[in-house]
């Protein structure tokens, strides 16, 4: 997708997986930390 300032100039581009991974640390913040501990149990 592409991002555009108020001029319509390209500043940017996001892809679905940014989107994606943005989605899921947004639902899920704390997953890094279960993870590790999860890993170290």
């Amino acid at each position: 997708m592409p991002i555009v300032n108020d001029q319509g100039e390209l500043v940017g581009i996001i892809t679905t997986h940014d989107v994606l991974k943005y989605e899921f640390h947004k639902e899920y913040p704390k997953h890094k930390e279960y993870w590790n501990n999860f890993q170290h149990a």
